[in-house]
């Protein structure tokens, strides 16, 4: 059942706000590990347009992982080591699936709502990732994918830090009912300083502390939940997710050379991947020479990308709450299952109030400067 033209708007956002960037020690990606492993589990339910960049290069082939028309959506905690594959072309699709699948839904005040079990053909899917409490650009990007339409949605991470909004913009993630809701390296900092664990306790003297204790003042109950509730890592059909990267779930897949050191972990023909606030994709198509590498970026809005039948591929939405590509708007994606094609759209949002509400709550002048940068 395709999603479109339901969002209510949110109320107005008073709120206070979360932090800055910051990198993990090895230590504190431990110490953040052993405090996710004690939450409680969750079921979670060539281009048209392509980039104008791109790069290519060579390295020694990896296995290839299979694929069917339909797969059970999952949640692991911990990413499994690489495993090898054979590639099978999709089989029948929608029309063969859909009864079974418009028996999942309900439509009740909002958005539709998944009921738990059962499977899912492939789909267009909505991709969001990297929010970071900032509800007007999280409200545009839910209107415009909604005119647009969307079967599912997918959120790859970071629902708090930066902007003043995080209750409303786990208000509106909660009505979007993602079928996978993982966890971002600013969620398990949050998590961190609620629960005392020592990886918070690293960053004591930091700015990301200021900004994030300020934000827990005003945080409410149901948004530690929803906090608790996310996942490390998921995967649906042909598709598997992660806030940052497989190898290590807040690395930045970056590089191509990132991108190649992840592959082996890839389970599904595609990753879909955030943390870098960067829209881009990585695609890998084995050739008798080994693997070809391709990097593209996206500049406007709509620009698209297919994947090859025999390529696997990691896709990044970029950032709603804070793109870092110069590029000063609302950055998400659209993957179409069926046609393996990748869309990445921006759009505006109301800067002045994000700035307004910054200055409001007295934080660094730095976090509204860099709103319109797009930095």
């Amino acid at each position: 059942m395709r999603r479109t033209n339901s969002t209510s708007r949110l109320p107005a956002m008073p709120g206070v706000m979360s932090g800055a960037a910051t990198t993990l020690t090895p230590a504190s990606l431990s110490s953040l590990r052993k405090a996710s492993l004690k939450r409680s589990p969750r079921s979670l339910g060539t281009p048209a347009r392509a980039g104008k960049s791109g790069t290519a290069t060579r390295s020694a082939a990896h296995a290839v992982p299979s694929r069917s028309a339909t797969s059970t959506i999952t949640a692991r905690r911990s990413i499994g080591a690489p495993r090898s594959h054979s590639w099978a072309p999709s089989g029948a699709r929608a029309v063969a699936i859909a009864p079974r699948i418009a028996r999942q839904y309900s439509r009740g005040a909002g958005l539709a709502t998944r009921r738990h079990g059962g499977t899912l053909p492939a789909m267009r899917l909505l991709v969001v990732s990297d929010v970071h409490a900032n509800a007007p650009a999280f409200e545009a990007v839910v209107r415009d994918a909604e005119r647009h339409g969307f079967d599912e949605a997918v959120f790859l991470g970071d629902l708090v830090g930066y902007h003043p909004f995080p209750n409303e913009c786990a208000a509106l993630l909660e009505r979007l009912a993602p079928v996978a809701t993982l966890l971002g390296n600013h969620d398990a900092l949050m998590l961190a300083l609620i629960d005392g664990d020592d990886a918070y306790e690293s960053l004591e003297e930091s700015l990301v502390a200021d900004v994030l204790t300020r934000q827990l003042d005003g945080l409410e109950p149901a948004t530690v939940a929803l906090l608790r509730a996310m996942r490390d890592e998921a995967s649906g059909t042909g598709w598997q997710a992660a806030h940052g990267a497989f190898r290590h779930r807040f690395e930045y897949l970056s590089t191509v050379a990132n991108a190649q050191a992840n592959l082996p972990y890839l389970q599904e023909p595609v990753g879909l991947v955030g943390h870098t606030h960067v829209p881009k994709v990585f695609a890998s198509v084995r050739t008798s020479d080994g693997e070809l590498w391709r990097s593209v970026a996206f500049r406007a809005t709509g620009e698209r990308y297919r994947v090859p039948p025999a390529a696997r591929a990691f896709l990044n939405p970029g950032a709603v709450g804070q793109p870092r590509d110069g590029i000063p708007l609302a950055s998400y994606g659209l993957y179409d299952g069926s046609l393996r094609r990748f869309e990445v759209r921006r759009v505006p949002y109301d800067v002045n109030r994000v700035q307004k509400a910054l200055k409001e709550a007295g934080y660094p002048a730095s976090l509204a400067l860099r709103l319109p940068l797009g930095r």
